[in-house]
């Protein structure tokens, strides 16, 4: 689909920013308002560029902690609170700075992950799948820091996560996890790709559960 939008005469496709780096959404939207005449400023561009960072999971080449700690602050926050919250950090500063509130609040949200992570981890199920090791979790949350434990089995290939209506893939390996998803009705990117649950398969799952 993504690919596709690069036929047409209006769209260009970008994977990589200037420094080489791989590019998100962001990144382009704020590339986009500066060469309409844009100003930015340093804690504006510090702060695209953390999200950048985890949407690209590049933080955690260089394990800058505070892009992974924004993304868990607009989780906790609701969307309003969290406009609010970076705008003024945005607006008073030079730099983008955590503020003790935040911090006892990502105090609170790292423990939480932490048992959440630390009890999946207690059930992982390893299966070949396509002829590629899976290593398989059933969980709704924490999908990229689940994964991140399941590399750590060196001899796992995809790391497969499955929620409540969907099926995440993973992988830091060669492998193109989009081709692996598109079997099972789904596709993505080659690092990341997901699945839906259909209702059939609901059904299924709970009639071998629930046998009469």
């Amino acid at each position: 689909m993504i690919a596709g939008l690069g036929n047409f005469y209006f769209s260009r496709i970008f994977v990589y920013n200037d420094n080489g780096n791989l590019t998100c959404g962001t990144e382009l939207i704020q590339d986009l308002f500066k060469s309409l005449g844009g100003i930015s400023t340093a804690s504006l561009d510090e702060y695209i560029e953390l999200v950048r960072q985890y949407d690209t999971w590049d933080w955690t080449k260089t394990n800058n902690l505070l892009s992974k700690d924004m993304n868990l602050l607009y989780r906790i926050l609701s969307r309003d609170d969290f406009y609010n919250n970076i705008m003024d950090k945005i607006r008073t500063s030079f730099k983008i700075i955590l503020n003790d509130t935040d911090k006892l609040l990502l105090k609170i949200e790292h423990q939480r992950d932490d048992e959440y992570i630390k009890e999946k981890m207690k059930n992982i199920v390893y299966k070949v799948i396509k002829g590629r090791n899976c290593a398989i979790v059933f969980a709704e949350n924490n999908v990229n820091e689940i994964s991140q434990e399941l590399y750590s089995n060196k001899d796992v290939d995809i790391a497969v996560i499955v929620g409540p209506n969907n099926i995440n893939y993973r992988t830091n390996k060669n492998v193109d996890v989009n081709e692996f998803a598109k079997y099972f009705g789904g596709g993505g990117h080659a690092k990341a790709s997901g699945s839906l649950i259909t209702k059939e398969s609901k059904d299924i799952y709970l009639k071998s559960i629930f046998k009469e």
